[in-house]
């Protein structure tokens, strides 16, 4: 089984991510926050799959993917209006719903994402 490093700005989604793919039998070697962070891990194994976000405080998800060893592939999770690279090897585009508010009451702006419902309701 491929090794799987994990890389999010923010460390509730890495977080999340691993607690579903560990739930799953997935064994995740690194959650990373940081550009930095994520390269190093991935330079400290033979080969398997980086699943990050589009942007870190210190780079891109280009740069990260313009140093990855070629043992590695990444899979992006993004909106679609941030992945610009569609057709890079190695590189797998996840996109996820462009999130924009609906207004229904004068009180409140609640998120949806593009007319379509969320198919969950809650996270185990």
């Amino acid at each position: 089984m491929s090794n799987i490093v994990i890389a999010f700005s923010k460390p509730e989604v890495a977080a999340g991510i691993k607690k579903i793919l560990t739930q799953s039998g997935y064994s995740v070697q690194a959650v990373c926050t940081t550009g930095a962070q994520a390269l190093a891990s991935v330079n400290n194994l033979e080969c398997g799959i980086l699943i990050c976000g589009c942007r870190f405080m210190d780079m891109m998800y280009m740069e990260i993917h313009d140093y990855l060893p070629p043992e590695f592939q990444m899979l992006l999770i993004a909106s679609p209006s941030s992945i610009q690279e569609r057709e890079v090897s190695n590189l797998v585009c996840l996109s996820m719903p462009e999130w924009k508010t609906e207004k229904r009451s004068e009180a409140s702006e609640t998120p949806v994402a593009d007319n379509r419902e969320f198919p969950y309701t809650s996270y185990p």
